[in-house]
């Protein structure tokens, strides 16, 4: 008698779901398991590996499952695949002709599609091979369709400003569905603002910002911890400037700004750096801040025996063998931030009062006028949404949308555009210059007191160079306490004992009576100047310099207004170069700076730097420049907007008046171009002859005093 042994064939099942919606009405992954388990029982087949693709795996990760079935089953010599129906195996003709390339090996290979009833072996008819092909070009076109709606619907979300996908850490999403929008999440943004601003300083490798920032309690919203190539690729995010990255393009974004866009720079410049912020186990305070002095090479701090000490490392054959401590150079610079303390405790509480001057104006026309602009920039948003409503219902057409949206999107534009212009900028700095003459007076204090990341910063801001040499330090301080030193030091002065007899003092009659002689002679020789320049000469009875430049600038017929003073030498190519500016249409006035050369040679140095960095001072702590009355320029349209000069002013016009043009628009300016002027001011001194404009501003700005005058000294 004959036995015949049937042999057990082996299978895997392959089990896909495409859409969450086909995982929640039956088609879950369990259903189509147990479905493909009972096909293959009834068939006498045993399941040797279940191959399961859910709805969440991406693209990429669905194409690895079946690559990875496909070496399964070469591996192990399985025969047999079986899959529900075509388009849960593949949807691609590549996958197709892999598994048909596999059919052609070995005979008794087959692919089992339950749901349509079709069984592929190498020996299939063409007829059952072209249904095959039918079924997965099919598929193929449904997901290109697909991902042409989403690709569509996604680009329609960014051109309402939103980001299609999730937000990055710090934000999170609300609203319904197909309307959802991102708001911060005010328990993570601050802490993700810390992140940028730690790294930005520079002091911050990326494993001590990660460690950092975990110690601070940045975290998933799920509470896992945030790893290092995450925090990296955060960092170089716009998304929390306002901006939305999309496909390599930027795009504007609805989203309320964590940081500015200054901030993120500057995050970016260290990123992209070759010499990035390296881990180092010891942090010390004066790490790259202190240069040798002889060879240039900085300056390395190490740890012996529980003290700090810093040496050269002697590049190109330096002789500096010394080590200074680092308590003793941080000694010497508590006793140079001392030195930018006012001892006068009265005069300091009139200069902050002083730079306070206007602060109230300006808070009050900034925020009336950002009101204004937002209200604006509302109505213009619920166009935009009530358009977008309209096109979704069928209202209008996609064309007439398109039109319209364009239109909203420029006006959109063009509206925040006037934020950049607005105040605000103007208020900020001066906020800045108030804030940085306190901390100057209290600097010495906190720097004893600080921890070393606060003793690097307050360094940074104060000190331009800290040069050691033979263990002694020598310091430059930054531009802005350079100015403020020179200041000190006046008011500290025993000439500057009692600003308010100062202030208060008025000048005898004769040196006015000298001034109007001098007009007087000048009248006169009306004929000669006349004859030999190309003047026009406007006659003005009142005294002061306001009186005369507004008589000036009265006749004045031109689009732009220069204004020089009589014993000035300007430029050849003056007007051209200046001209040039004015083709940028923010800009209403440019003021320039000057240049004294007749008061020996030390004093004309100091007086020639010193002046364009009291320019930048001023510009630091009033938020717009001073219009120097010797060289400026101004629109027409903005000097009369401006309301002109005040006439009732002897002294402080110039000043006067640009605080009434930096509301109308940009004052720029200008540091290589100076006109030449005299110096007879400062013959007997740089600080005798600064304290005149001093008093004069403080009397005017402070006092309201428009009888004030400066004497004439020709």
């Amino acid at each position: 008698m004959k036995v015949i042994i049937k042999q057990i064939m082996q299978a895997v099942l392959f089990c896909r779901v495409s859409t969450k919606e086909q995982e929640e009405t039956g088609f879950s992954l369990p259903s189509q398991q147990k479905l493909l388990s009972e096909y293959s029982t009834r068939k006498g087949f045993t399941s040797a590996k279940v191959f399961l693709v859910s709805e969440s795996a991406s693209g990429k990760k669905q194409r690895k499952t079946f690559i990875e079935m496909m070496q399964f089953i070469k591996k192990e010599k399985i025969k047999i695949i079986i899959c529900e129906k075509t388009d849960r195996l593949t949807r691609n003709l590549k996958d197709t002709q892999i598994m048909y390339d596999w059919l052609e090996e070995d005979a008794e290979r087959q692919i089992h599609l339950v749901k349509d009833s079709l069984i592929l072996h190498k020996n299939s008819r063409s007829q059952e091979k072209l249904n095959l092909d039918i079924r997965v070009v099919f598929a193929k076109n449904y997901i290109d369709n697909l991902s042409e709606e989403v690709k569509k619907g996604q680009k329609e979300k960014i051109a309402q400003g939103w980001l299609p996908t999730k937000p990055p850490l710090g934000y999170k999403t609300i609203g319904e569905e197909g309307r959802k929008v991102h708001i911060l999440d005010n328990r993570i943004a601050p802490l993700v603002k810390e992140m940028f601003e730690f790294y930005a300083s520079g002091e911050y490798s990326l494993e001590r910002l990660t460690k950092l920032m975990y110690e601070k309690g940045l975290r998933y919203p799920k509470g896992t911890d945030i790893c290092r190539g995450r925090i990296h690729q955060l960092l170089f995010n716009p998304f929390y400037y306002g901006k939305i990255s999309w496909n390599n393009d930027l795009y504007e974004g609805k989203q309320e700004p964590l940081i500015s866009q200054e901030l993120f720079e500057q995050v970016q410049q260290i990123l992209r750096r070759k010499n990035t912020p390296k881990y180092s186990k010891h942090f010390y305070t004066l790490r790259k801040l202190t240069t040798c002095k002889e060879c240039k090479g900085l300056i390395t701090w190490e740890t012996q025996k529980g003290h700090v000490y810093g040496h050269c490392n002697r590049y190109k054959g330096c002789s500096q063998s010394a080590y200074v401590k680092e308590s003793k150079i941080e000694k010497k610079l508590s006793q140079a931030l001392l030195k930018l303390q006012i001892k006068n405790p009265r005069i300091n509480a009139w200069l902050i009062k002083v730079l306070e001057y206007g602060k109230t104006e300006v808070v009050q026309n900034t925020t009336a006028s950002l009101k204004n602009i937002q209200a604006k920039l509302d109505l213009i948003d619920n166009k935009m949404e009530n358009l977008y409503d309209d096109k979704e219902e069928g209202i209008i057409t996609k064309e007439f949308y398109k039109k319209k949206s364009e239109k909203y999107t420029n006006e959109k534009k063009e509206t925040e555009k006037l934020l950049t212009n607005n105040d605000q900028s103007q208020l900020e700095n001066r906020e800045v210059g108030i804030n940085v003459y306190k901390l100057s007076q209290k600097a010495h204090i906190l720097f004893e007191k600080a921890k070393p990341e606060f003793k690097r910063e307050l360094i940074r801001l104060v000190f331009d160079d800290l040069l050691i040499e033979n263990g002694e330090l020598e310091y430059t301080y930054s531009e802005g306490f350079t100015i403020l030193f020179a200041l000190v030091n006046a008011f500290n002065s025993s000439n500057f004992a009692n600003i308010e007899e100062l202030v208060n003092r008025e000048f005898e009659q004769k040196e006015k009576l000298v001034i109007a002689r001098q007009i007087d002679s000048f009248t006169s020789s009306y004929p000669v100047l006349l004859g030999k320049l190309d003047l026009k000469i406007i006659p003005e009875k009142r005294k002061g310099r306001g009186a005369a430049r507004y008589a000036g600038f009265h006749v004045a017929k031109g689009n732009i207004i220069f204004s020089t003073d009589a014993d000035t030498v300007v430029p050849p190519d003056w007007i051209e170069q200046i001209l040039s500016y004015f083709n940028n249409k923010r800009i209403v006035a440019i003021t320039g700076t000057c240049k004294i050369t007749d008061t020996g040679k030390s004093k004309n140095t100091f007086l020639n730097i010193g002046q364009p960095l009291c320019m930048r001072l001023y510009r630091i702590i009033f938020g717009h420049y001073w219009l120097s009355g010797f060289n400026f320029a101004i629109t027409k349209e903005a000097y009369e907007k401006a309301g002109g000069f005040r006439v009732d002013l002897n002294v402080q016009e110039d000043t006067d008046l640009a605080f009434r043009v930096s509301k109308v628009g940009n004052i720029k300016f200008i540091d290589n171009l100076p006109v030449v002027v005299s110096g007879r001011r400062f013959q007997k001194g740089v600080f005798s002859g600064l304290i005149p404009y001093l008093t004069t501003f403080v009397g005017y700005f402070f006092f309201k005093k428009t009888n004030t005058v400066l004497s004439d000294i020709r």
